[in-house]
């Protein structure tokens, strides 16, 4: 049987120019700089995924932290690109400082997203990384808190591997199955030297797939793949979460 670990309301939304709704936010949505190969605007386009990530995992405490308590109910209309975008350009100047290729690095998100977290007035902490059997259970506990996880999947330096990305699709006889309904997880892409957020967990028989946001896309992670490529290729102090809990007292 699929079961669902989800976030307790929508995830970021952003209002595409075609109409469509993505999921979550977009670093190729800031506009490319022709001229200059390191403008800010480009650095942002090709290392601002954690910049990404840490906007979304706000934005989405804040919205959420709004509601009327317990209904989970969405407030306020989506974002516009151009009005993402602005967001990200602001974030990024003020608090994140994404770097050429080292975009922004796990223990420097942690002190930048805590840095936004006392500027916002928002009572909790945030720190990157621990080990790996810990891994999971963390990635549980924020989500049971309602709070998006950053996972990092890292550069794995010289090798060529890559963690897959899947699509979750309704199949008349698919190997997983949610109630009368059956899926299957479709391949639709790899990355790597990448975050993305979690923001849900699908758990059938031994079987853990992480839901996220990438590029304002829905995709799945296969658990095991990911631990395996981190095993095989990397290290768990690139390839790890940013652990955000609330402040005790």
């Amino acid at each position: 049987m699929l079961n669902r670990l989800s976030l307790k309301s929508n995830y970021i939304n952003v209002l595409e120019e075609d109409g469509s709704l993505s999921f979550g936010g977009n670093q190729g949505w800031v506009v490319k700089d022709s001229e200059k190969k390191r403008s800010r605007n480009n650095i942002i386009r090709k290392f601002g995924c954690g910049l990404v990530s840490a906007v979304d995992i706000v934005a989405y405490m804040e919205k959420n932290s709004q509601g009327e308590s317990g209904t989970g109910e969405d407030m306020g209309r989506p974002l516009t690109v151009a009005e993402y975008r602005d967001r990200l350009h602001e974030l990024e100047r003020r608090i994140f400082h994404v770097s050429y290729w080292l975009g922004v690095p796990g223990t420097r998100l942690a002190r930048r997203m805590n840095r936004l977290f006392r500027k916002k007035k928002m009572p909790y902490k945030a720190s990157w990384g621990m080990s790996g059997k810990k891994l999971l259970a963390r990635v549980r506990d924020m989500l049971d808190n309602d709070i998006p996880v950053t996972l990092g999947i890292g550069p794995g330096f010289f090798r060529k591997d890559r963690v897959h990305l899947y699509v979750l699709q309704l199949e008349k006889d698919g190997p997983l199955r949610s109630g009368n309904l059956r899926y299957s997880l479709k391949r639709r892409g790899s990355t790597k030297d990448h975050y993305v957020t979690i923001t849900g967990l699908l758990e059938d028989n031994e079987k853990v797939y992480f839901e996220i946001s990438s590029w304002g896309r829905k995709y799945y992670i296969d658990y095991d793949e990911y631990t395996g490529y981190v095993k095989k290729c990397d290290n768990y102090i690139f390839s790890n979460i940013l652990w955000i809990r609330k402040k005790k007292g």
